[in-house]
């Protein structure tokens, strides 16, 4: 392929600038997406959102999920739906169990109830109860 004329790049450049997705950028300018997203990242702008569907959990919310299950306050995943429900967010359990995968707990095992645990407090907590298979614990340090 024959290399982009300085006058193209400075075109893509400026629609960049502009805001413009890569997509619209090559029916503008005559170029490639790849090639709008390859200028895009070698200025160090951000690349555009894809969409997809928005998240069920607010940043705010999955904070307060993942505060509540630090503190012992929510054991499984239910029972953090259930509350939730009750202070008006309705999330299932599936959702918040996903969340708390992406931030390193895994689903209770018998060996997680004696091996991952936050403090003493929480461990002596978790060696008496019984084991949940909705309950999350964090990931042991390596």
């Amino acid at each position: 392929m024959s290399p982009l004329s300085i006058e193209k790049r400075n075109n893509v450049e400026i629609l960049l600038r502009q805001g413009k997705s890569s997509r619209s950028i090559a029916k503008l300018a005559g170029v490639s997406k790849s090639t709008a997203t390859n200028i895009r990242r070698r200025l160090g702008l951000a690349i555009m959102n894809k969409g997809g569907r928005p998240s069920k959990l607010t940043p705010a919310i999955s904070r307060l999920i993942l505060r509540r299950f630090n503190s012992g306050r929510y054991k499984n995943t239910r029972e953090a739906a259930i509350k939730l429900r009750e202070e008006g967010t309705i999330v299932v359990p599936n959702t918040i169990g996903n969340l708390l995968k992406r931030y390193g707990w895994q689903p209770n095992t018998s060996v997680c109830s004696q091996k991952y645990t936050l403090n003493s407090s929480i461990t002596r907590q978790k060696q008496e109860s019984s084991v949940d298979k909705d309950a999350y614990c964090p990931k042991a340090e390596e």
